[in-house]
């Protein structure tokens, strides 16, 4: 085996000396075959399958998967027309969906306008939270 390493390794510092003499492009999928199989049968048994790897491999994995979550569910909260809370305002009344309440007030997205709207606490009455509208 380690014969036949040694002898593509030759090949392909071989294929890179007469590409580079030559200047043509026919040896780059050669030379790029061969670096693959040296990352594949030098380094995966020791590096890519090591413990720390694998914990990596997950932890991105994770990562990846939550964040896709929670950008699937805040589209699937902020599209729509369907509403989810209605705000009895000083003035009036106000329907739409709340991303937040804080110390400053509520923000609000409202649908049928499109917009994010932040009111102040002294300007609701009340806020009702009603089951989501078909």
């Amino acid at each position: 085996m380690r014969r036949v390493r040694l002898g593509l390794y030759a090949w392909f510092v071989i294929s890179l000396l007469v590409a580079a003499y030559f200047r043509t492009w026919w040896a780059l999928p050669i030379s790029a075959a061969m670096i693959i199989f040296v990352v594949v049968v030098e380094f995966w048994p020791i590096v890519l399958l090591s413990k720390r790897a694998l914990t990596s491999y997950a932890t991105v994995a994770s990562l990846i998967v939550v964040c896709w979550l929670g950008y699937y569910l805040g589209q699937a909260y902020l599209v729509g027309d369907r509403i989810f809370h209605k705000l009895v305002l000083v003035e009036g009344v106000m329907e739409g969906r709340i991303i937040r309440g804080g110390e400053r007030g509520v923000l609000i997205y409202n649908p049928a306008a499109k917009e994010i709207v932040l009111l102040k606490w002294d300007a609701i009455k009340q806020i009702v939270s009603q089951p989501p509208s078909k």
